[in-house]
């Protein structure tokens, strides 16, 4: 089993989040606060993560083993497209510089729908946190049929622990398997893999390519960021309108990426991004500076200087032209909104 030992599980997880999940990547908040709850406060530590196209999972790996429960049907509830799932079983060590640190193992997440299946055993006792601070103990089968008219009287419940017959001794044997079955791996080798997972899904070759939403691919032809149109075994086609996509059918297999080397301005561009990073490196910003004064000195520049250049240059004419469209977007909106509140009254 494929693990990656010591990590930062926060940073790790939300890499995989950008890379496969495509819509309702806010999931993963509510991911990082109970995992960040089990490195502090230590009352579970170990967890079953997915990562899917729309939307990711964190459950408890016990209450997944106990049948019926919504943690069990929610882990179960993708088998019919496994190829759009990565998972993991994440064991949280503890807290370092504000992130929680441990290690996560990939799973076969249609062989562990069977192990899961084959294993999990009904529940008999519901342990219920309620927002009152107060816990209280119920019968399951009482408790599921009943759980409005308990909400009425006790208030809402934020936290729930099943006992089921055996459970303490199946989860010690399904963690040891795992356990001593870790093989060490790099994770930056996993990244590169999935990257291009979608693509070859396609036929195609992504090597160069970053994959996009449907939202942030529509704001980077907005921009200006060339955007590209991938479908089952065809080559790479630049979009120059989304009217033909829109007609796409349900279902259709496509993509849509920019090329690896406009990522770093549709980082700087998108007005989603909170994490921005610096566009030009030290050395691109050194590089730029040397071309300029040699190009001011002496117009005979060497053609790797003049390929230098060019790239650079490149860069500054996309983020310029990019940060002059959105620019104008935003103001034509606050006019539009100026003109809406002024207009009279009829």
């Amino acid at each position: 089993m494929r693990a990656f030992i010591d990590v930062d599980v926060q940073e790790c997880l939300r890499r995989v989040v950008e890379e496969n999940t495509v819509h309702y990547r806010t999931d993963f908040e509510y991911d990082i606060r109970e995992l960040k709850n089990a490195a502090y406060n230590g009352y579970h530590k170990d967890f079953l993560w997915m990562s899917r196209e729309s939307g990711t999972h964190l459950l408890g790996d016990n209450h997944v083993f106990v049948k019926g429960v919504s943690e069990h049907n929610s882990w179960l509830n993708y088998r019919t497209r496994p190829e759009e799932v990565k998972a993991f079983f994440v064991h949280v060590e503890g807290i370092r510089d504000g992130k929680p640190h441990g290690y996560l193992a990939e799973i076969d997440y249609l062989e562990h729908c069977r192990q899961v299946e084959q294993m999990a055993i009904p529940p008999s006792i519901v342990k219920v946190d309620f927002t009152d601070g107060q816990r209280r103990i119920f019968d399951y089968a009482y408790y599921n049929q009943n759980r409005q008219s308990i909400q009425d009287e006790f208030g809402r419940a934020f936290r729930m622990e099943y006992d089921a017959p055996g459970l303490d001794d199946l989860m010690y044997h399904v963690r040891y398997r795992i356990k001593t079955d870790l093989e060490p791996a790099d994770f930056g080798d996993y990244m590169r893999e999935i990257r291009l997972e979608p693509f070859e899904r396609l036929g195609c070759r992504g090597d160069d390519f970053v994959r996009l939403t449907g939202f942030d691919a529509r704001k980077c032809l907005e921009y200006g960021v060339p955007v590209y149109l991938f479908e089952q075994d065809a080559p790479a086609q630049p979009v120059r309108d989304f009217a033909e996509i829109d007609k796409f059918p349900y279902r259709h297999p496509f993509l849509l990426a920019i090329r690896q080397e406009d990522a770093p301005v549709w980082n700087c561009l998108n007005p989603e991004n909170r994490d921005k990073t610096p566009l030009f490196s030290y050395q691109e910003l050194f590089n730029l500076q040397s071309c300029v004064t040699y190009a001011g000195k002496n117009l005979d520049a060497t053609p790797g200087e003049n390929e230098t250049l060019g790239a650079l240059l490149g860069k500054l004419h996309l983020l310029i032209s990019g940060m002059e469209r959105r620019d104008f977007a935003v103001e034509q909106g606050l006019n539009l909104e100026t003109a809406e509140e002024q207009e009279p009254e009829p």
